[in-house]
């Protein structure tokens, strides 16, 4: 099984699927957001303090305790319409 996992791991690693998963985000909120809303995007991360050796992690100064953490980087896009109370969210 790990042999299995490693190859399939490997393999999947050879191809970039970024652009296609990038455009099926886009077109899931194309329909709920108009020219008439605000986009807001907030950059942030996710702390995984115990994990060691997991796929794409990254180091980040963590302010509120003084020390370099572990995390995963995320973007969060909101687009609001004040107005009519409509609120479209997206997580890349």
């Amino acid at each position: 099984m790990i042999k299995t996992a490693e190859r399939l791991c490997r393999n999947l690693s050879d191809e970039d699927f970024s652009d296609h998963i990038n455009t099926r985000i886009i077109r899931l909120g194309d329909d709920k957001i108009t020219d008439k809303m605000v986009i807001a995007t907030d950059p942030g991360d996710i702390m995984n303090p115990y994990a060691k050796a997991m796929e794409k992690l990254c180091g980040i100064y963590n302010g509120s305790s003084g020390k370099g953490v572990t995390c995963y980087h995320l973007c969060q896009v909101t687009a609001t319409n004040l107005k009519q109370d409509k609120v479209a969210s997206l997580i890349l």
